[in-house]
């Protein structure tokens, strides 16, 4: 089977996450110092006392310090979480790059988010069927609609049959299933699998990708090049072995 075999990469949009993610609770100030809130424990002497109060309000500022940094911490650390999530989220999410591979070349179409997405539906109208990818029904293709809708970028109509993606595309992850609901399967392990070559080993990740894709430099740009084209050929590897197998074998064969 002749097929071709596409992945995208995305990046999250912050401000627009920070947007839609549930506010960060509210930050709730300590009460001003309350001489009777300090516990003395079983001390009965006044001057001990008056003592064990006095250097309570001395520390009670600290305190304060403490207890408001203990609330930045968690605000940004709650923000970095939903900002790493973000990339996963058409609504909060953006196309950074999408990689093309066929039988004679790879290809990357990169630059504004308008335009990549152009040049892939442009590509797919021309090159027929038989696009394949690795959770391309849970992920890629949804968010690319999403984005194109967001965008106002045409695409075929055809894409979906009812909530059923069309059959011009190839979901390797769904195809491994073989039916059983909810099954997930990362790539990296599906090439395991099969004994081919899999994710990129280096400093570049899907995380921050875009970091290194969009940062300027050369260097990183193409390791992300690489990250990217890693990907595609290990979906192309997984995907030989998963559709182009031997035909039916008929019962006498084995016979």
């Amino acid at each position: 089977m002749k097929f071709i075999v596409f992945d995208i990469e995305t990046a999250g949009i912050r401000d627009k996450a920070l947007e839609l993610a549930e506010p960060f609770r509210n930050f709730e100030p300590l009460p001003p110092f309350d001489p009777k809130a300090v516990k003395v424990g079983n001390l009965k002497n006044p001057d001990k006392i008056t003592e064990k109060i006095r250097e309570a309000e001395e520390e009670y500022p600290q305190r304060v310090k403490e207890h408001e940094e203990a609330y930045e911490k968690a605000r940004l650390e709650y923000q970095a979480k939903v900002v790493s999530k973000a990339a996963l989220n058409a609504l909060c999410g953006r196309v950074v790059a999408i990689g093309i591979k066929t039988e004679s070349e790879e290809t990357i179409l990169s630059g504004e988010e308008a335009d990549i997405l152009k040049k892939f539906w442009e590509f797919y109208g021309t090159h027929g069927d038989n696009f394949v990818g690795w959770n391309i029904a849970g992920f890629d293709v949804p968010f690319l609609v999403r984005r194109s809708w967001m965008r106002g970028v045409q695409f075929p109509t055809s894409i979906y049959n009812g909530r059923f993606l069309s059959v011009d595309f190839i979901d390797l992850m769904e195809k491994f299933a073989c039916g059983e609901y909810g099954y997930k399967l990362s790539l990296d392990n599906a090439a395991k699998f099969f004994g081919v070559p899999g994710k990129y080993e280096g400093e570049v990740t899907g995380e921050n990708f875009a970091q290194h894709f969009e940062g300027g430099d050369p260097v990183m740009r193409k390791c992300a090049e690489e990250y990217l084209l890693c990907d595609l050929r290990a979906t192309w590897a997984v995907a030989e072995k998963m559709l182009n197998v031997p035909a039916t074998v008929e019962i006498t064969d084995f016979c």
